[in-house]
């Protein structure tokens, strides 16, 4: 029985419901071919550990092939239909990737090439809700500047209270923390989703303190920081460090009331996308070739005249 996944697909009993009987197709499938064909596929189980579920299932298919035989399925043949189905199956994951990237793309990626999350809605009774560390050493960023994948992130925020002005800040970690001693806040410490970026169900981390802040505008410690009584965009460029985004009303008060949308800047998902769906097809087409190969008879002396 082959499977994948919660997929069954049962070689027997297809053979069966068919009307063929083991041994009716006997012919070029020797018994010592069937146990070389059987034998390389022990050593793939061995060698792609990954594939352990597969490789297990192809033995028992080599082993079936071999029972019913047949001169449509020699060892040669046996070991084609069995690459086959393998490029068959990446064929298939490359081709659902491809379709899920474009649709992402369509969905979630805005005109300027971000990757935007649907609104985040933040309402807390301290003074500040705090994001992060984002933790990226010198060689990371190089890494991530060369291969043009989310260098840029940016925070578009608006106040629900319109008697205050909204404040964002991108700091380093241990300067918004020692800005904060003693200072209630909360800390985002997990977002849930339920596709893509679909935000729910935020879970905090209270941070207990008897302290008021002073303005966050009048800090000097800030990357880069936004303040304004409408609605207002931070963008930050990714630094090495441990950096953390806090969002407070803009006097420092507390009872922070926001709406948020973060977006990250990143590759383009399409070419991704239909460079996947492109491979995936040229794959299908040759593992399906590779089976037709396999399973067709080679035509007897009187199909020929």
């Amino acid at each position: 029985m082959i499977s994948v996944g919660e997929e069954r697909f049962d070689l027997r009993a297809a053979f069966d419901f068919a009307g063929i009987r083991p041994g009716e197709l006997q012919g070029h499938c020797t018994h010592g071919a069937c146990r070389n064909v059987q034998n390389v596929m022990i050593s793939l189980h061995f060698t792609i550990q990954f594939y352990d579920y597969l490789t297990n299932d192809l033995i028992e298919y080599s082993k079936i092939l071999c029972e019913y035989g047949g001169a449509i399925m020699s060892a040669g043949k046996i070991l084609l239909l069995v690459f086959g189905i393998i490029i068959l199956l990446i064929s298939m994951a490359l081709i659902a990737g491809g379709a899920t990237l474009l649709w992402v793309n369509s969905r979630y990626v805005d005109s300027s090439g971000y990757f935007a999350s649907d609104t985040l809605h933040i309402e807390r009774d301290s003074y500040a809700v705090v994001a992060g560390p984002i933790e990226l050493d010198e060689t990371a960023v190089r890494v991530l500047k060369s291969l043009g994948i989310i260098t840029t992130f940016e925070f578009q925020g608006e106040n629900n209270n319109p008697s205050k002005q909204i404040f964002m800040g991108v700091a380093d970690d241990a300067e918004l923390e020692n800005y904060l001693d003693n200072v209630e806040y909360d800390e985002i410490s997990n977002i849930g989703f339920r596709w893509g970026l679909d935000m729910h169900g935020i879970t905090y981390t209270n941070h207990p303190g008897d302290d008021e802040p002073s303005p966050p505008a009048s800090e000097s410690m800030w990357d880069v920081s936004v303040v304004g009584p409408a609605s207002e965009t931070l963008v930050w460029e990714t630094k090495a460090g441990d950096y953390s985004i806090a969002v407070m009303n803009g006097d420092g008060s507390k009872d922070v009331d926001v709406d948020i949308v973060f977006k990250a800047k990143i590759p383009s998902l399409a070419k991704f996308g239909i460079g996947f769906l492109v491979s995936g097809i040229i794959l299908l087409a040759i593992g399906i070739l590779m089976i037709v190969l396999a399973v067709r008879r080679k035509a007897t002396k009187g199909q020929k005249a």
